[in-house]
């Protein structure tokens, strides 16, 4: 049984495998003229976690596969160089707490090597004025491992996996999740919310966006299940907010397709 205490490690685990599967349902509605705007966004993630008792510390390899967008592969452009180019990141191999926190990146510099041929080859495969854009912001994003594992923590993935979930916050503590484009393109909208555990394998995340625009409102509620040692068995969530009349939703679902720990 765990027992959840602000000493209490998160994961207690010696190895663990594991394959999951993300979905991100987008629905936006027009709340005065009826229009609605659905996609899904999938894919799937395979997982081979070993704590290293030296230092107290876990090594996570990662490696991403099956990116779809409403069951297909991407098919635009921008979508597809987004894709090729940030399969140089993996596998990735991470540095993580007793917390689930990104501490480094164990083959920065393999992938900074891999990623550089790879945007040769991008460059000589579909030259466009939007490839160059987006290797010029890719390589800022790998000019340290600092810098890579703040832009990894944009990717929805990282942002619901690598977080402490089993220390509760005080009444009047509150902590910030981000999430990078939404309700759209270029505006990224800030939550601040507070951890509750509901029970021994299931711990809860709600709270409210940052009221920087007055008339602006929207919530953030996530439940994580989790198993006897620490691992992540389902992530279920639902962001919602309203702005000039539109309605955007976002519901995540995280759910293991195979899990095991020793």
């Amino acid at each position: 049984m765990m027992i959840k205490t602000t000493e209490m490690k998160k994961i207690l685990f010696g190895l663990m495998r594991a394959v999951y599967r993300l979905e991100i349902r987008y629905d936006t509605d027009n709340l005065e003229g009826g229009d609605h705007y659905h996609s899904v966004f999938s894919e799937k993630w395979h997982i081979d976690a070993q704590l290293n008792n030296e230092q107290d510390t876990y090594v996570f390899i990662l490696n991403r596969t099956e990116t779809l967008l409403n069951g297909k592969p991407p098919e635009k452009l921008m979508d597809k160089i987004m894709l090729e180019a940030g399969n140089s990141y993996y596998p990735v191999h991470l540095l993580v707490s007793p917390q689930l926190k990104i501490i480094d990146v164990m083959n920065f510099s393999d992938i900074v090597e891999k990623w550089g041929k790879n945007a040769l080859e991008l460059q000589q495969r579909m030259p466009s004025p939007e490839l160059e854009r987006y290797l010029r912001f890719a390589e800022n994003n790998l000019a340290d491992s600092r810098k890579f594992i703040a832009s990894l923590y944009r990717n929805a993935f990282y942002k619901l996996y690598f977080r402490d979930i089993f220390t509760p916050t005080a009444k009047d503590e509150v902590r910030l999740i981000r999430w990078d484009n939404f309700p759209q393109r270029e505006m990224n909208q800030s939550y601040l919310y507070q951890v509750a555990s509901t029970n021994e394998n299931e711990t809860c995340l709600s709270g409210e966006i940052m009221k920087i625009v007055p008339e602006h409102n929207g919530t953030y509620e996530s439940t994580y299940t989790t198993g006897t040692s620490g691992e992540i068995i389902r992530i279920s969530g639902r962001i919602a907010t309203e702005l000039e009349g539109i309605r955007f939703i976002k519901h995540i679902q995280l759910a293991s397709e195979t899990v095991s720990t020793q």
